[in-house]
């Protein structure tokens, strides 16, 4: 089992009613998550930069596929793409994080809210839609619409 599914698995066990479980619980069903996760807390990485960036170049995709992203550094987290958006400090999210060596990982978070992908370093927005596109619940989407 990876670092990030045991630390989702605990925190929901332990702190149903933090923010962790708030943020999830709330997009369950409703919204894929992306975390674009950094060890950073002063400034940000070039390679985290450049994966935000990225990420903004395709607001129709990521829409279309209901995918929130939350920007998440070592001290705050941050929901959405914008670069002024506020954000929030919680110790309960953040620390699990925090032993992050890397500068970089991304992890997809499904409707059903299990982890579907995750990968260190750079990852561009194509592979990602490609991952959601696979999804039976996504290929159910396209289905209907058509």
């Amino acid at each position: 089992m990876s670092f990030i599914i045991k630390s989702i698995s605990v925190l929901l066990f332990f702190h149903s009613t933090t923010a962790i479980s708030q943020i999830f619980k709330k997009h369950q069903w409703k919204d894929r998550v992306l975390l674009v996760l950094t060890n950073s807390h002063n400034q940000d990485p070039p390679l985290y930069t450049k994966q935000l960036n990225e990420l903004r170049g395709h607001p129709y995709e990521l829409n279309e596929r209901k995918l929130v992203i939350y920007q998440v550094r070592l001290f705050s987290y941050t929901e959405g793409l914008n670069k002024d958006t506020t954000s929030i400090g919680n110790r309960t999210l953040i620390s699990e994080y925090s032993s992050l060596k890397i500068p970089l990982k991304v992890v997809l978070i499904g409707l059903d809210g299990s982890i579907k992908f995750e990968k260190k370093g750079f990852t561009y927005t194509q592979e990602i839609l490609e991952q959601i596109d696979q999804m039976p619940i996504r290929r159910q989407e396209l289905r209907t619409k058509n």
